[in-house]
């Protein structure tokens, strides 16, 4: 007899015909399942959480990323602009860096170039102070009346007495500056003693 002629249970009795149609009826849903349902709703949370959590760390991380790369393009930039300031007159300021030969036209050099000071015409500057400083020892007082106004370019004329120089110069210069230093100006005297026994041993260990 088939199925449309008769009741009967199908299927682990989950449902059966009842005139000539089946008929679905709701059951206890067992714990075991109940429980699986559970586990798998609070595995999708903390999966969601977690991937919630690597987004914001990732997003965090490409911030930074990105901050550090705007502020190296930016020191990029600056360091080609302050670049760009010296090819037209690279030349001139390398002539007037090896050739002043007094403070107020070092002075004026500086003014002009001193965004060039390194390189050829570093040492063309240290140059120039090497050569007023021994051979012209008795002008200090010019270089205290302009360093008095400009601090930087005090800082300037002492930090060129470097070990590029000849040492018999800086020999000189150190001997000068604590011998014959001018009345008042001992701090000036001190510190250039000062560099010139710094630039003496930096030769002294440069093979």
């Amino acid at each position: 007899m088939g199925p449309m002629g008769m009741r009967g249970r199908i299927v682990a009795g989950e449902g059966e015909w009842v005139a000539g149609r089946l008929s679905w009826h709701d059951r206890p849903v067992p714990f075991y399942e109940r429980a699986e349902s559970n586990v798998d709703r609070s595995s999708t949370v903390n999966y969601a959480l977690r991937v919630e959590q690597l987004l914001m760390k990732s997003a965090n991380q490409a911030g930074t990323f990105i901050l550090s790369l705007i502020a190296t393009l930016f020191s990029v930039q600056v360091g080609h602009a302050q670049k760009r300031d010296c090819p037209d007159v690279s030349q001139l300021a390398f002539d007037e860096a090896v050739t002043r030969r007094s403070w107020d036209a070092l002075y004026r050099s500086y003014k002009l170039h001193r965004q060039c000071d390194d390189g050829a015409i570093g040492e063309g500057y240290s140059e120039s102070v090497a050569r007023i400083l021994s051979d012209q020892w008795n002008t200090l007082p010019g270089l205290a009346r302009l360093a008095s106004k400009d601090s930087q370019f005090r800082a300037f004329v002492i930090g060129h007495v470097d070990a590029t120089l000849n040492m018999d110069d800086v020999r000189k210069i150190r001997k000068n500056a604590k011998t014959q230093c001018p009345t008042g100006l001992r701090t000036v005297c001190n510190d250039l003693a000062k560099q010139a026994d710094a630039a003496l041993q930096e030769d002294a260990s440069t093979p």
